[in-house]
């Protein structure tokens, strides 16, 4: 692919993008933000041409125009080339960059995690941050507690590090803190929704796996998740908004008291 074919590529990949045959000739790209409409620069015949030959962009007509759009395979080509590493596992993942309690960069899977996918796709109206923090925070304790089942074979004779070890006592001190911070904050949660959070922030369940497997009626996932965030938020002190002397209330020692 030359430069100009996948400037056009990259560029149709953008949210509401799209390309269309100029008045003189060539393409014409389009651009959405914030709902209006932003040149994208212009583009030879052959690079389109080029893209619908390879199925990474396909003419679509949309009311009397002919709209050049990105495919399901062009944006798998730009996740391949973007990739570091597996590249073609790369293309079925929706990656982004974080820090990690340390503080190093991590590539994530955003598609993944159910409360990122609701939270991006919500627009932030069902899960606040607040509630995503609290979610996350206990996901990365139940890894840490080693609470989850594996589902892989383990062929090493003993388990190393934080998994979950045969003999209780040989528990580390970060691997018995992390359980007592989730036997804590399920505790405060309640046992009505301490298992919906579990569902879905240790087994990544979808809400409408978790709605199917309870007998829930559609959307009662979303209502009760919500809940059960808010709760969780407030156990361990996360705001939303904080103003005066507000603190948390979720600080805790790992030690109980004797």
């Amino acid at each position: 692919m030359d430069r100009e074919t996948a400037r056009l590529l990259s560029g149709l990949a953008d949210a509401g993008a799209h390309a269309f045959s100029g008045p003189t000739g060539g393409l014409i790209l389009r651009r959405a933000s914030g709902g209006v409409s932003l040149g994208g620069g212009a583009f030879s015949d052959a690079a389109g041409n080029d893209l619908v030959a390879q199925d990474l962009a396909r003419w679509e007509r949309d009311g009397g125009r002919a709209l050049l759009r990105i495919t399901d395979p062009g944006r798998a080509r730009l996740a391949r080339e973007a990739a570091e590493d597996e590249p073609f596992a790369a293309q079925h993942r929706d990656e982004s960059r974080r820090q990690d309690e340390q503080g190093a960069p991590v590539r994530v899977n955003l598609a993944e995690n159910p409360l990122d996918w609701l939270r991006r796709r919500q627009g932030g109206g069902l899960i606040d941050d607040a509630g995503f923090d609290a979610g996350d925070r206990l996901r990365r304790d139940l890894t840490i507690a080693a609470m989850l089942p594996s589902v892989t074979s383990r062929w090493d004779p003993t388990p190393r590090g934080d998994r979950a070890p045969r003999d209780p006592g040989s528990a580390s001190d970060r691997t018995i803190a992390a359980r007592q911070r989730v036997r804590r904050a399920l505790d405060a949660v309640g046992p009505d929704m301490a298992g919906m959070l579990v569902d879905v922030c240790g087994f990544l369940k979808g809400l409408q796996q978790v709605e199917a497997e309870r007998g829930w009626p559609p959307r009662a996932g979303k209502v009760v998740l919500a809940l059960a965030l808010g709760r969780l938020a407030a156990h361990y002190g996360f705001r939303s908004e904080v103003r005066g002397p507000d603190r948390a209330s979720g600080s805790f020692a790992w030690r109980d008291a004797g």
